[in-house]
C-alpha cells in the first residue's frame, strides 16, 4: 500500500512538473492520500484516481508534436525487440542522428520519456538501472537472462540498421526475409509437414529464440527448438531429418540479429569487435581502426569509446590522441 502511494505522490509531482495540475490541485490530491481506508477501500480508490490521471495525460498536449511521439514510441519498441536492451542516452543518441532534421531537445525527450513510463502499453519498459534503460519485457521476468546479456554485450557497439529497416523492427514478429528463411519454411512445411495455418507461428518463435538466446553454447538453443516442434508432432522422423534441421537452423541463426551481440548476428558479429577485442596488444592502431568504424555508419561504437576512456589500463598518450581524433571527425549521418 506504501508502495502504491508513493507511486501515485511521484505521478502527481510529474503532472505537476508539465503544467498538467494546478500548484492548489497538486495539495489537495496529496491530501487525499492521508486518509486511512481499508485496503479494499484503498486499492479502489487508487485504481479510479490512477485512471483519471492516465486520462488526463492521453488528453494533454503531446511533448513535441503527435506524430513526432509517436515516432519515438515506434523507436523505443524497435529498440526493446532488436537489442533487448538498450539506454535511453543511446536510443537519443541514434533517433537524433537518423533524424537531424527534428532537432529533439535533451529537455523535452526526458519529458517524454516520463510519459512513457506512466502511458506504457508496449512490449518494453522503462526502468531505472541506474539511468534509464529500454528494456524488452520477456527480460523483467528473467533476472539471470538480464544479467548474462549485460556481461556478454559490455564493450560491444550497437549494430544501427537504416532507418527504414530499423522501424521495421516494430513489429515483434519481424523476421528479414531471406534465402536461409525461404529454406526453414520450405523444410518446416515439406519435410516437417507443419500446415500452413501453423507455419507462420513456429517460424516467429524459432526466430524470437534465436534473437533472445543469451546463452554461449547454441546446442541447447537447437534441441528446445526440436522439443517446441516435437511437442506439435511436427519433429523429425529419422537422423537424416534431424541433421538437415539442424543446418538449417545453424543457417539462420547466423544471420539473425541477437540481443546478446546488440542487434549484430553471429556472422557479423566478427567484423565488429567489442572493446576487449580492440585493446588487446593493439593500442598503437586503435585509433585508426575506431575512426574506420564509426565512419562505417553501421554501428554505434559509444559503448567502446567510453568504455576505452575509462579503462585504468589504457595509455594516456593514445587517450589523448583519441580524444582529438573524436573532436575533428565529422561522423556521417546514418540513413
Amino acid at each position: 500500500m506504501r508502495q502504491t502511494k508513493t507511486a501515485l505522490n511521484k505521478f502527481y509531482k510529474f503532472l505537476r512538473s508539465q503544467k498538467l495540475i494546478t500548484g492548489a490541485l497538486y495539495q489537495q490530491q496529496l491530501e487525499t492520500l492521508k486518509p486511512q481506508f481499508s485496503a479494499a477501500e484503498a486499492r479502489q480508490m487508487l485504481r479510479e484516481e490512477n485512471q483519471r490521471l492516465l486520462a488526463a495525460l492521453e488528453a494533454s498536449s503531446p511533448v513535441f508534436s503527435a506524430e513526432i511521439d509517436e515516432l519515438i514510441e515506434h523507436y523505443f519498441d524497435a529498440f526493446a525487440n532488436l537489442y533487448g536492451v538498450i539506454s535511453c542516452d543511446q536510443a537519443y543518441r541514434i533517433i537524433r542522428r537518423q533524424n537531424p532534421q527534428l532537432e529533439l531537445s535533451v529537455d523535452d525527450f526526458i519529458q517524454l520519456i516520463e510519459r512513457f513510463q506512466y502511458q506504457n502499453q508496449h512490449l518494453y519498459s522503462l526502468v531505472s538501472s541506474p539511468q534509464m534503460t529500454i528494456i524488452n519485457h520477456e527480460l523483467l521476468t528473467a533476472p539471470d537472462s538480464l544479467s548474462s546479456l549485460h556481461e556478454l554485450t559490455e564493450g560491444r557497439p550497437f549494430a544501427i540498421p537504416k532507418r527504414t529497416i530499423l522501424l521495421k523492427y516494430v513489429d515483434e514478429d519481424y523476421v528479414e526475409d531471406s534465402p536461409q528463411l525461404k529454406n526453414l519454411k520450405i523444410f518446416y512445411q515439406d519435410v516437417l509437414g507443419i500446415p500452413e495455418s501453423k507455419l507462420l507461428g513456429n517460424i516467429n518463435d524459432t526466430i524470437r529464440k534465436f534473437r533472445t538466446w543469451t546463452s554461449d553454447k547454441i546446442s541447447p538453443l537447437f534441441s528446445e527448438i526440436n522439443e517446441m516442434l516435437l511437442k506439435q508432432d511436427y519433429g523429425y522422423k529419422d537422423r537424416a531429418e534431424l541433421e538437415q534441421l539442424v543446418q538449417n537452423l545453424i543457417a539462420l541463426y547466423n544471420i539473425t540479429p541477437k540481443w546478446s551481440l546488440r542487434g549484430h548476428s553471429p556472422s557479423q558479429a566478427r567484423t565488429y569487435p567489442n572493446a576487449l577485442e580492440l585493446l588487446d596488444n593493439h593500442q598503437s592502431t586503435l585509433n585508426k581502426r575506431l575512426v574506420k568504424m564509426i565512419k562505417s555508419a553501421t554501428i554505434d561504437p559509444m559503448e567502446i569509446i567510453l568504455y576505452l576512456l575509462t579503462d585504468s589500463d589504457f595509455d594516456q598518450s593514445t587517450i589523448r590522441r583519441f580524444e582529438q581524433q573524436l573532436i575533428n571527425l565529422d561522423i556521417p549521418s546514418l540513413d
